[in-house]
Parts: C-alpha cells; structure tokens; sequence
C-alpha cells in the first residue's frame, strides 16, 4: 500500500492534467455508420423545429383550446384521433373509445387510469375499460379489484405462435377447461372517480364447439345467480 501511494505521487508531477480530452479529436480509425449521420440528422432537424414551432400554425394545440384540427406535421398522425374529439364536443351522442398499447404499466393501469379520468372529466363517460381474465399486476391495480381462480388454461403470444383460439386484444387467449373445479373471475369497482361500480360490463368471448357453455354471474356475494348462455358460433362473441 505504501509503495502504491509513493509511486502515484512520484508519477502524479509527470502525467498530464487530463489523461482523457473534452473535445473530441479527428481519428481515420473512427467509422461513422449510417445508423449514427441518421439520427444526427433528426437532431438537427429536431433543433430547427424547436426554433421555429411558434410560426407554425396550429402548433399549440391542446386539448384546453380544442379547436377543428388542422393537419401539420407534428399532428399527422394524431389528426383522425383530435377529430373524433371535436366532434365528441359537438355531438353529445358521439362515443369514442381509446385503446392504449403498452406493457405492465398498462396491465397494472398505472398510466392510464390517470389518463382515462382526465379524458372523462374533458369530455364525459364512465367505466374502467378492458380487463383482462387474469392479470399478473391484479394485485397491484387500484381502478378494479380484480381476482380470479388459479385453474385458467392461458396461452399468451410471448410463448404460444399458434394459439388454439385467436388471441384477443391483449395478446391473450383464455380457456375454463377444468372440468373438475370450478373457473372463476371477480371484479370489483374501486371508489375511484367514474369507476366507483361496473356500469355496463360485457364478457368478450370467442367462437367454440360447445353448445352448451354457459356463464353465473353473482352480484355483491348474493347467493342468487343468474345464468346466461354462452352463444359461440361467431368468431367474436359477446354477453
């Protein structure tokens, strides 16, 4: 240890002060890959629109200060979605609903139980969206509590490429092939603003050779049940 301290001080009077320089330098041995000139162009076209996005028309538009959406080429993509939404505004009795893709922030509804409610509180409806049959973040999700039974037969597109049934929009398919045990799904309203009881819920289901399937349904732990049959001859079925 001392002869480490006694030779970086003897060597510390000859190094220079910065072994590595701020400001890069040309090399021949350096390659530039197309990947690399790419995305310094869109940085550079990025800066240009940040310096010039006040003069261009319709860019500050918002939800706030909605008004007929007018293409431009930040909003390209977003103008049929910003249409629909003005003409919610104008027509009471239009409905739109918003699919929003991601991954287990999504599942969990982290983000867009947030995002949900803002829409709702601008433009009206109630209701929690999709939810799944089972759900690895049904613990953790705060707009539903949701359970369900351990014996659901569940194929996924993260290990299934071919699935029995197709899969749903969730990339999931489900199956309550037990035939010993009953399968079973809850759910539960939260008192969460606009989702404090299931409205209007509806159990999307696919087609099957089963002519006799049918669904229970009991409400607040009654131990009445309704029975509804479960009609499966269309690829996309619903009760």
């Amino acid at each position: 240890m001392l002869l480490a301290v006694v030779l970086f001080l003897g060597l510390k009077e000859v190094l220079p002060s910065r072994i590595f320089p701020e400001a890069p330098t040309a090399n021949a041995n350096i390659v530039v890959d197309s990947l690399m000139l790419e995305a310094l162009l869109e940085e550079e076209n990025y800066a240009e629109q940040e310096q010039t996005k006040d003069t261009i028309p319709g860019e500050s538009m918002s939800i706030e200060t909605l008004e007929k959406p007018q293409p431009t080429s930040t909003h390209k993509y977003l103008t049929h979605f910003f249409e629909k939404l003005y003409q919610l505004e104008e027509q009471e009795t239009t409905q739109v609903r918003i699919a929003y893709f991601g991954d287990s922030m999504t599942d969990g509804d982290y983000i867009v139980q947030d995002l949900r409610r803002f829409f709702q509180e601008e433009f009206g409806g109630k209701g929690v969206g999709f939810v799944s049959i089972t759900s690895e973040s049904a613990a953790s999700r705060g707009s539903i509590r949701h359970s369900y039974s351990n014996n659901w037969h569940t194929q996924s597109y993260v290990n299934v490429k071919q699935p029995s049934r197709p899969f749903g929009v969730n990339g999931h398919v489900f199956f309550a092939n037990d035939t010993l045990e009953t399968t079973w799904v809850e759910y539960k309203a939260s008192y969460q603003k606009n989702v404090n009881e299931l409205h209007n819920p509806i159990l999307f289901y696919g087609k099957s050779d089963n002519k006799e399937a049918y669904v229970e349904l009991f409400y607040d732990g009654d131990t009445a049940k309704v029975v509804k049959p479960l009609y499966t001859d269309d690829k996309l079925n619903t009760v």
